[in-house]
């Protein structure tokens, strides 16, 4: 029993040092990946900053903390508390997979250029810096030109989840990138578009915000809003059309009841960008089978 328990300790010593000495070493390469994305980064003049980074081998998770990021040209600080690394391909020039998290996000609005937006917060409750979480989750396909965001995820306490996940096709990523955007090419091809929010107490607070500065109450605010969309969709909107009718419906519920919604378009077969171009904007709900329901 004693020669079992021996061996048992010396097995679990082993294993101990077998995940210190991979930690060690993960932790050196990773370290070598982030400094040089981090090269990259300082090409477009921007100074990156971190205090600590580490390697998972468990999880085969890169955890960097304590970033800060600031532009040549702004002087203002973004802070980020840690980046979790899972899962990015290295080899190509445009990643076909990358899977990640930020943590504590930073964005501080009190800036010359947002004083607007600040005031604007701190009548609703909020501080003038707000911190955030991202996840994102994407695979690009070079083969078949697809790129499918399984999840683009943006969180904040006492603000809401914003999450997006789309399919798109005929996608040349480098040139996207080059572009800025891939829906900037009228050739994309649309897939599909799910867009879902789940409100933590920020509408409720923006439309009391909105009805202090109106010298009315929230329920007034909401009743005039509600009114207002309903008459201007009469107005535009064909009484058949009751796709349409029903997202007017969806939002006026929304309105009065905002803990959230969700927007997706899935067309019945994939359509080409430029295809809705030359489509009437009246005929893009049909198209696209839009559906908007509040929750």
């Amino acid at each position: 029993m004693k020669k079992l328990a021996i061996v048992g300790i010396g097995v679990g010593v082993l294993s101990v040092g077998l995940y210190l000495g991979t930690n060690l070493h993960g932790t050196k390469v990773a370290e070598a990946k982030v400094n040089k994305l981090i090269d990259s980064m300082e090409k477009d003049n921007l100074a990156v900053e971190y205090k600590d980074i580490s390697y998972k081998p468990l999880a085969q998770d890169v955890h960097v903390k304590d970033i800060t990021i600031t532009s040549k040209d702004d002087p203002a600080e973004v802070t980020i508390k840690k980046v979790i690394i899972r899962d990015i391909d290295e080899k190509s020039d445009v990643p076909t997979v990358f899977d990640a998290s930020i943590q504590g996000l930073v964005v501080d609005l009190n800036q010359p250029e947002q004083l607007e937006m600040a005031d604007f917060l701190k009548k609703a409750g909020y501080d003038t810096e707000l911190s955030f979480d991202i996840d994102t989750k994407y695979r690009y396909n070079p083969a078949k030109r697809e790129m499918s965001v399984e999840t683009f995820k943006v969180s904040a306490a006492q603000v809401g989840d914003l999450t997006v996940n789309m399919k798109l096709g005929n996608v040349d990523m480098e040139e996207a990138e080059s572009q800025n955007a891939a829906l900037a090419n009228p050739d994309v091809i649309f897939h599909g578009l799910e867009i879902t929010y789940q409100d933590k107490s920020f509408a409720e607070k923006v439309l009391s915000a909105m009805a202090a500065e109106q010298g009315t109450s929230v329920d007034e605010l909401k009743a005039q809003m509600t009114s207002q969309l309903t008459e201007a969709s009469q107005f535009f909107l064909s009484p058949d059309n009751k796709v349409a009718t029903d997202a007017v419906n969806e939002v006026v519920e929304f309105i009065e009841n905002p803990k959230g919604f969700s927007i997706s378009a899935k067309p019945e077969k994939p359509l080409e960008l430029v295809s809705l171009m030359s489509e009437n904007p009246d005929n893009w709900v049909d198209m696209l089978n839009i559906e908007i329901k509040s929750f």
